[in-house]
């Protein structure tokens, strides 16, 4: 997904940037899910609603849909943090790593997009 966050604005100011309809939007002091508060406002591009699949086809797929959209990110990160977040659930004692090939690493370049990448590992340890 991609995320932008800007501590001095609104919603309606990062859209106006991006250039097309975030999948989700919050202003800075909104009310999280959890009851606390908005420290920042920002939007999220999550275009791809399946959980399961591939990393590596989904960060491809995601970063063709914003490729039309550079000149427009590139304003937006002037202004706001804008970075590609993924997050990553697996089975302990059997997950896999990551491959960004030379084409993902050129588009997140281009798009002057930062990655993070969090994983998660559950389950029994494995004999």
């Amino acid at each position: 997904m991609l995320i932008c966050l800007f501590r001095n604005s609104c919603t309606e100011e990062l859209v106006g940037y991006l250039g097309f309809e975030p999948t989700e939007r919050w202003n800075i002091n909104d009310k999280t899910k959890f009851g606390g508060k908005r420290k920042k406002s920002g939007i999220i591009y999550q275009p791809i609603e399946k959980k399961t699949g591939e990393v590596e086809d989904k960060l491809t797929n995601l970063l063709n849909r914003l490729l039309p959209y550079k000149e427009e990110i590139s304003k937006l990160s002037d202004v706001a943090s804008v970075e590609i977040q993924v997050t990553y659930y697996g089975y302990k004692d059997e997950m896999w790593g990551f491959h960004f090939d030379k084409k993902i690493i050129k588009k997140l370049s281009d798009l002057g997009l930062d990655i993070d990448i969090d994983l998660y590992a559950g389950g029994n340890d494995l004999e």
